[in-house]
């Protein structure tokens, strides 16, 4: 196993911060489910009439596949000196 050249920069990465966010919504999700039925309550209902009841758990879903997503789009030069 070998790590990529700029490993120390990965936070960085789009790929990096989107699987971060995910992956912490879905702890979040999951080991407080009445979390989001009460936030999905506290929503407008004008909002809530546009949105899909489960939404909740398809949001950390939707970040984690953008992750992959931005994992292979250039994101910039690299820096001489890393």
């Amino acid at each position: 196993m070998k790590l990529v050249d700029d490993w120390r920069r990965a936070w960085r990465w789009w790929s990096v911060q989107l699987g971060a966010i995910g992956n912490a919504l879905l702890i979040v999700l999951l080991s407080m489910p009445d979390l989001a039925r009460e936030a999905w309550v506290e929503l407008p209902p004008e909002l809530r009439a546009m949105l899909p009841e489960r939404v909740a758990y398809w949001v950390p879903v939707a970040l984690l596949l953008a992750s992959m997503i931005a994992r292979v789009i250039q994101q910039g030069e690299k820096e001489n000196g890393d």
